[in-house]
């Protein structure tokens, strides 16, 4: 019997997690049978084959976790908790802001409660133009306003969600020069037409769904994706699947900037939205693969009576900006760099780009040619 590539990587000892990873999408490509191939095995051979360790608590993830051995289940954990372990509790004077306008809300009703959020408005613009203060007072104001609309709406779509959440990540963001944009990721859309040509454009690959995309100076810095209320579990894991992916190509573009010497501790963060609940995603490579770690729930209130939960999911987006400034800091310097080097079309690459070929690719699934022979 001749041996295949696929067996002789079974056949091998996996010394690191990438190495077993690489073992775990053969054993599952050599055992490819139409009759046991569900979405939970699918979505195990694409990250396993990215080299992604997914540590959500879904089917995916368990399976993941069950084909690695302890010691490398342990190496991934500890990763994930220093993810999760650097999320800062609310400023005391927002916190004060926020159990105040609560107190109003359940005593008095909306109006009082509207006209506190204007008051502590107007003593933040004696000194200043904007600031957080003033941008958490606005969403607040902005969720009381619109609250009951949300929940006596039916029938929202995915667009109408990404609409909402977006309109608080602009108020969000309004003191910095980051862009919140309601688009296809052009990272996956290069990635997939330098792996498969350029029949792979942008309607026919995944990326092709609306995205928001974070970017600093037309430069994607993480990707979110939103599904309606009504998505069922197969197609929201579905969609978490890509986000994961997608985000590990963004942060393999990342890394690939030319910095000063090497720089591998750079995570992103990107949300998973299904209608008015999602969830904060963490992404960073660890040696030669990535691991992705949902970091905490969030959701948008659809009454007044359940706007006092808020206040986890105001840290969360509030640690979701702080992050990305932190990200914009570190990559605008190498990004300025490899522009100049594009624009004199220098051969200067970074350590990680001149190494490109023992990194990790992405897997995405290309669409089969529907044209006519």
């Amino acid at each position: 019997m001749s041996t295949t590539v696929l067996g002789i990587i079974r056949e091998q000892r996996a010394v690191s997690v990438s190495d077993a990873l690489t073992k775990m999408a053969a054993n599952l490509l050599e055992d490819w049978t139409t009759s046991d191939v569900d979405d939970a095995y699918r979505f195990t051979l694409s990250l396993s084959l990215s080299l992604i360790v997914d540590v959500a608590n879904n089917n995916t993830s368990k399976k993941m976790l069950k084909a690695l051995e302890p010691s490398h289940v342990h190496e991934v954990k500890e990763h994930s908790k220093s993810q999760s372990n650097t999320i800062k509790e609310l400023p005391a004077f927002l916190s004060l802001i926020f159990k105040e306008t609560i107190e109003l809300l359940e005593l008095e009703g909306e109006h009082p409660a509207l006209r506190y959020l204007s008051n502590a408005a107007s003593k933040q613009l004696e000194t200043e133009k904007d600031n957080i203060n003033l941008q958490v007072i606005d969403i607040l104001t902005y969720v009381i306003r619109n609250v009951k609309k949300w929940g006596n709406e039916k029938g929202a779509t995915e667009v109408d969600w990404t609409h909402r959440l977006v309109s608080l990540l602009d108020i969000l963001l309004r003191d910095t020069d980051l862009s919140v944009r309601i688009m296809a990721t052009k990272v996956v859309r290069q990635a997939n037409e330098h792996a498969f040509g350029d029949k792979e454009k942008i309607s026919s690959i995944v990326g092709r769904k609306i995205d928001v995309i974070m970017e600093h100076d037309e430069f994607e810095l993480s990707a979110s994706e939103w599904k309606s209320a009504g998505a069922g579990d197969s197609l929201v894991d579905k969609q978490h699947n890509k986000n994961l992916r997608v985000n590990a190509c963004v942060l393999l573009q990342i890394l690939r900037l030319p910095f000063d010497g090497f720089n591998n501790d750079i995570s992103i963060l990107s949300m998973e939205w299904t209608g008015a609940e999602g969830k904060l995603v963490s992404m960073k490579r660890y040696n030669n693969y990535f691991v992705g770690t949902t970091i905490g729930d969030m959701y948008l209130p659809l009454t007044l009576d359940d706007i006092s939960d808020f206040h986890k999911t105001l840290t969360l987006l509030l640690h979701w900006k702080n992050e990305h400034l932190k990200l914009r800091k570190v990559v605008r310097g190498p990004l300025l760099r490899q522009r100049r080097f594009e624009r004199s079309r220098s051969n200067y690459t970074s350590s990680i780009a001149t190494s490109a070929n023992t990194n990790p690719d992405i897997f995405f699934t290309p669409t089969q040619d529907r044209s006519s022979n």
